[in-house]
């Protein structure tokens, strides 16, 4: 279903609910690190594919829970959002009141939770807008690092020669990959990069290859070629997507680094797998140690802390392990939750409701015969909290007297032959009948939403069967108000149109008739001596007969005479019409 970001009851729920799910993220985040730690002192001696899969596992099931807590939020929201007009529909009377609080929360709460609670609350637009801002900021870098190796892959590129890429060709089957990699030389990049998911290319800087040993070579193509192999390139962009949507959260930027790390690892153990050879491919890092390359794409090179676990990595078949800093930040993601935790399931401060619930019973026993309950006065949900739903009479006295007295008053021009007056009263009572109409579907959905919301407590009001009796006639008589007033509106409206088609057709009668006397008065002036040929235009600024303009005086004479509005004209066999027309442009004077 379509959301309006215009509408409250649309747009409410759906900001409050994003703005949750970025405060959950954090402490969810917090979970994530932990494990992410576990993982880290539990695989010291694992292959690089096996803590990458992990790594990438937990990522995953922490967008997906983040995902499912907005779905979760969202949806009670809206639930929340319907039962509040449920007890504003049915808050018109003492007994009705005393119904009110069924729907609505009797916890106060003075703990750690309900403050950030009310402080969230209160300032989710802002926290919604600058997160906003920071992701489209980082998103537009995001695009333009794209941009920029879009523009390298076509500046200053050459194709290699024809051995390097029969060679090219033999190294990719060799790792497995059988589809077309393009191999380029760029005169601007330092460091071997890769491109493109569909259509891979693989860049290298120009004369990479004769400034390396021709096996280092192999072994730099081999690890791009793993990346191909694995589909690197796109899982980097969403998980750069990723980054930009939790840039805010260290534990998910933390374990997204480390999967960066990984992957690189596991390409390594790739091209060992291939070459049989750990040293060559150690010596192609180190010849590489001092380069770097700002982009988007995957190079062979990253930072030199991370270059250093590479080849720690490859020569001892050592993973990382946790550093100082990250132990001290896990035990303070365990404090952290531990808090968290206890401030969120730490008793609450509740209001005594056994008077209520007393006052409640007393008024719900009444027989069922209760006048109050005969001929309530019923309020229908508005996102406004005005009562738009009175009681037939005093709905009649509000709405359809207002276009009744508009039809008398129709009546009577139509009857005095005053056909702009009644055309005036016909836009009036035109507007007034759409807009009782707009309204009526306004409330007609609004009873709907009410009868969804006591359709979704049914099961909780099993047991208080006087309760949910009470609903059904709320929202029975509700619709019994609004189909009544319907009918009362479309009645009027058909008398309306009625009057205000013999008033067109009195409007016609009088144009045919003016047509008529503006001819004779061409022929008292001594304009025209005959009707034969004749063609004329009275327009606001000129007149013209018979292709001849005429004199001011008479222009003004008949203008006054025949001209009601300055945006018309008469004509008679003026480009093939013969009537009174509008020209669209309204004149002064």
């Amino acid at each position: 279903m379509a959301i309006n970001f215009l509408d409250p009851h649309d747009f409410q729920p759906l900001a409050k609910a994003l703005c949750w799910t970025l405060i959950h993220s954090l402490w969810q985040g917090l979970i994530v690190a932990m494990l992410t730690g576990i993982i880290l002192l539990t695989s010291g001696r694992s292959r690089p594919a096996l803590r990458y899969n992990l790594f990438a596992g937990l990522l995953l099931a922490f967008i997906v829970c983040n995902a499912f807590t907005f779905f979760i939020i969202h949806q009670n929201e809206i639930n929340d959002l319907n039962v509040t007009f449920a007890a504003d529909s049915i808050a018109n009377s003492s007994e009705i009141t005393l119904a009110r609080d069924h729907f609505l929360t009797q916890q106060l709460s003075t703990s750690f939770t309900n403050g950030v609670s009310r402080f969230t609350d209160h300032y989710q637009m802002q926290i919604i807008m600058v997160w906003l801002t920071i992701f489209l900021f980082k998103s537009v870098r995001t695009v333009t690092g794209l941009l920029h190796l879009h523009r390298i892959r076509h500046t200053k590129v050459q194709a290699v020669d024809d051995a390097w890429k029969w060679q090219m060709r033999q190294l990719a089957a060799r790792m497995g990959v059988y589809e077309k990699i393009l191999l380029l030389q760029s005169g601007i990049l330092k460091v071997p990069v890769l491109q493109g998911f569909w259509k891979p290319v693989i860049i290298v800087p120009l004369g990479f290859f004769t400034s390396l040993p021709h096996e280092q070579v192999e072994a730099i193509l081999l690890h791009e070629i793993a990346h191909v192999k694995r589909q690197d390139y796109l899982v980097n962009l969403l998980q750069s997507l990723a980054e930009n949507i939790y840039f805010f959260n260290p534990a998910f930027l933390w374990l997204s680094k480390l999967i960066r790390l990984e992957r690189e690892n596991c390409c390594d153990e790739l091209v060992i797998g291939v070459m049989k050879e750990r040293g060559i491919l150690v010596q192609a890092l180190v010849a590489f140690q001092e380069l770097r390359l700002s982009s988007s794409g995957l190079s062979f090179v990253g930072t030199s802390n991370h270059l250093l676990n590479r080849i720690k990595r490859i020569i001892f078949n050592k993973n990382k392990q946790l550093t100082t800093m990250e132990t001290f930040s896990i035990t303070s993601s365990l404090i952290a939750v531990a808090f968290i935790s206890a401030a969120f399931f730490a008793p609450v401060k509740t209001i005594d409701t056994k008077p209520v619930a007393a006052i409640r019973q007393q008024a719900f026993t009444l027989k069922k015969a209760t006048p109050g309950l005969d001929k309530p006065k019923v309020l229908a949900p508005t996102m406004s909290s005005k009562r738009i739903i009175t009681n037939p009479k005093k709905l009649e006295n509000d709405s359809a007297s207002s276009i009744s007295a508009l039809l008398a008053e129709l009546r009577a021009a139509i009857k005095a032959r005053d056909l702009k007056k009644a055309e005036q009263i016909h836009y009036k009572a035109y507007l007034l009948v759409w807009q009782e109409k707009s309204d009526i579907h306004s409330k007609r959905l609004e009873a709907k939403m009410l009868a969804d919301a006591f359709d979704k407590r049914k099961e909780q009001l099993s047991k208080n069967t006087t309760l949910a009796n009470f609903q059904e006639q709320v929202v029975s008589i509700s619709s019994a108000i609004i189909e009544k007033r319907n009918a009362e509106i479309d009645a009027l409206h058909k008398e309306i149109e009625a009057l205000a088609e013999e008033n067109r057709q009195n409007r016609k009668a009088q144009e045919v008739q003016m047509q008529e006397n503006l001819i004779e008065d061409l022929l008292a002036e001594g304009i025209i001596t005959t009707r034969e040929n004749l063609s004329y235009k009275l327009h606001n600024m000129f007149l013209i007969v018979n292709g001849v303009e005429q004199p001011e005086s008479l222009h003004q004479k008949l203008k006054a005479r025949y001209l009601e509005r300055s945006w018309t004209e008469w004509v008679y066999n003026w480009d093939g019409f013969t009537g009174l027309r509008f020209t669209g442009v309204r004149y002064n004077g």
